[in-house]
C-alpha cells in the first residue's frame, strides 16, 4: 500500500554523530537515600498504608537531624 504512495522511497539510514557532549546531572545524595529506605523497607514486608508511614517518619527524622546539623555548624562558625 505505502509502496503505492511512495513508489522511490528507500531506507537511508543516516550516520549519527558520536562525539556529541551530553548534559551531565549531578546525582542528588538525599535522593539515593530515599531509594534505598523504601527498598529496605519493601525487604521487610511493608506494604500500601504502613511504607507510606514509614517513610513519612524517616523524612521526618531526617529534616529533624538536618536541621539540627544546620544549627550546629552555624554557630560553631566564628566570625573575624
Amino acid at each position: 500500500m505505502s509502496s503505492y504512495r511512495y513508489p522511490g522511497y528507500r531506507y537511508q539510514p543516516v550516520f549519527r554523530r558520536t562525539d556529541i557532549i551530553r548534559r551531565r546531572v549531578r546525582k542528588d545524595a538525599s535522593e539515593d537515600e530515599k531509594v534505598v529506605a523504601v527498598a529496605e523497607a519493601l525487604i521487610k514486608g511493608k506494604a500500601g498504608g504502613a511504607l507510606e508511614k514509614e517513610m513519612k517518619d524517616q523524612m521526618t527524622q531526617r529534616s529533624e537531624a538536618s536541621e539540627s546539623d544546620a544549627e550546629g555548624s552555624v554557630r560553631s562558625t566564628s566570625r573575624r
